[in-house]
């Protein structure tokens, strides 16, 4: 008695019309095991070389102590030892799916050293629709400072970084790329 398998070659045309139709194949799937949203927070650092006279006066006055603002005197180069600069807020990328390929992202600036004076910042959003820039600058006269976007990025992994400096009352303070991964569905 011969018995016919049937379900090999069933199998591999479905493989073949997978493939050749765009539907999702392992390596899209594995996207969707990414979180549907994330929050980032990454710090602020400050550039203490470029604390100038105003900065120096509004450190003392409310007595932040970042670069040692407060307490150097005018003459005196204020001290700039911290790798990168020293604390000076924080800044936070939320990223969401909100479905159809369509992705929510947002970001908020927190300062430590006075008010938000100004932004500079980049936003960059790659997914399957492939990669798109947002820069946000200019002033904000507020603490803390936020902005957002809804964005089409396709289905599968989109990876989006921030980067760029914020300004306080006291420095200017950067961040190094925070990057934020989710699958959208």
């Amino acid at each position: 008695m011969r018995r016919r398998i049937i379900g090999v070659p069933i199998a591999v045309a479905a493989l073949v019309i997978l493939v050749t139709t765009g539907i999702p194949t392992t390596a899209a799937v594995a996207a969707y095991t990414d979180p549907l949203g994330t929050t980032v927070t990454t710090p602020l650092f400050a550039d203490c070389s470029g604390v100038d006279a105003s900065g120096r006066e509004y450190a003392r006055r409310h007595g932040i102590a970042v670069c040692a603002a407060n307490t150097t005197p005018p003459d005196v180069a204020l001290r700039t030892e911290a790798v990168g600069g020293e604390e000076c807020g924080a800044l936070t990328l939320t990223a969401m799916s909100w479905g159809r390929g369509v992705a929510a992202i947002a970001w908020r600036a927190s300062s430590e050293t006075g008010p938000i004076e100004g932004v500079n910042l980049t936003v960059s959003v790659s997914g399957r629709a492939g990669t798109t820039v947002h820069r946000f600058s200019g002033p904000t006269g507020s603490t803390p400072a936020s902005e957002g976007m809804v964005i089409y990025v396709g289905t599968g992994l989109a990876v989006v970084t921030i980067s760029g400096t914020v300004e306080t009352a006291v420095a200017a303070c950067s961040l190094s790329s925070a990057p934020a991964r989710i699958g959208v569905r």
